[in-house]
């Protein structure tokens, strides 16, 4: 089976921030940068998704500002895993951009907009995607929880996410159409 394809990185990332010689400070639970986002990848033009920021010490992300640009890790990452996401947080309007730094290099660059101050808000934000052991793609409103099984991988070649049921349902037969053309089973292609 081919390797999926992936998106490309954008030919202008964010420039390095130097981060060696700043002092960790711990932040107030009434922090900025405290509340949910949605994340939009920027070299995956077709794929959106919920980012929960939760005060100090709360979720499953730790995360330290230092000199502007806050840093986000695993609560028990491996140490090779450590400071996956670094953003800065956008003056004009509360959301969120990537920054790569000597110690963060993003998978994807990203921006993010902000929802609500609240970490655990909820909005309608829909994935296709798959629960275990089945083949038929539904839709999951991630934005309110839901969680399936699989998604489709990041891809600038088809979109998976949509704004209303109807939207993401209509998405189903070309991610089956483009999962065929990857060479992947048609077991675990099916639409409703």
């Amino acid at each position: 089976m081919p390797s999926p394809s992936s998106c490309q990185k954008s030919d202008d990332p964010p420039g390095p921030v130097d981060l060696s010689k700043s002092v960790s400070i711990r932040q107030p639970d009434d922090s900025p940068i405290v509340g949910t986002y949605r994340l939009q990848y920027t070299d995956c033009a077709f794929r959106d998704s919920v980012f929960r920021v939760f005060p100090q010490g709360l979720g499953g992300l730790e995360w330290v500002e230092k000199n502007g640009v806050y840093l986000f890790s695993y609560r028990a990452g491996k140490p090779e895993r450590r400071n996956l996401y670094a953003f800065r947080i956008n003056p004009n309007d509360g959301g969120l951009v990537t920054v790569t730094s000597g110690s963060v290099i993003p998978k994807w660059n990203a921006i993010a907009t902000k929802i609500s101050n609240d970490p655990n808000a909820e909005f309608d934000l829909y994935e296709l995607g798959r629960n275990e052991g089945e083949s038929e793609y539904r839709c999951f409103n991630v934005g309110r929880g839901d969680q399936p099984y699989a998604t489709q991988p990041l891809s600038s070649s088809i979109t998976t996410t949509a704004d209303t049921l109807a939207a993401c349902r209509s998405l189903c037969p070309s991610v089956v159409a483009w999962r065929k053309s990857q060479g992947y089973s048609s077991s675990l292609s099916e639409c409703p």
